[in-house]
């Protein structure tokens, strides 16, 4: 993987890898890729990479059951050296369960409902 001997730093916290200007290290961006929703330049240690995430045609964070099933099932996927992925800032299963899924945060569903709520009670 290649180091941060190849990136370019900026102004203000932006960085430029591969002739593209990013907003920073670590900070997700929405994309128009056929395939994806988002990108990061990801960093730790001195090791960077480019990371793409999120399937374009699927929806994220819809409801709790489903926020739920996937959180439990991506906390055990492995990389090829058999290290589990979740806390590990190169991988894509790291970005989608804090960007797409995020623990703490409510679903969309979640949202939709306390916005009627609120409207109904003006």
């Amino acid at each position: 993987m290649p180091d941060t001997s190849r990136v370019q730093r900026l102004g203000g916290g932006r960085v430029r890898y591969r002739g593209r200007v990013f907003p920073g290290f670590n900070k997700p961006r929405t994309i128009s890729h056929p395939k994806y929703k988002r990108e990061v330049l990801a960093k730790q240690g001195n090791t960077i990479a480019l990371l793409r995430f999120g399937a374009r045609g699927f929806r994220h964070n819809y409801s709790p059951s489903a926020k739920r099933n996937y959180l439990t099932r991506s906390a055990g996927i492995r990389d090829r050296s058999g290290r589990l992925t979740k806390d590990n800032k190169l991988s894509k299963n790291y970005w989608a369960r804090r960007v797409l899924w995020p623990q703490n945060k409510p679903t969309t569903s979640q949202k939709r409902v306390s916005a009627l709520r609120r409207r109904m009670r003006r």
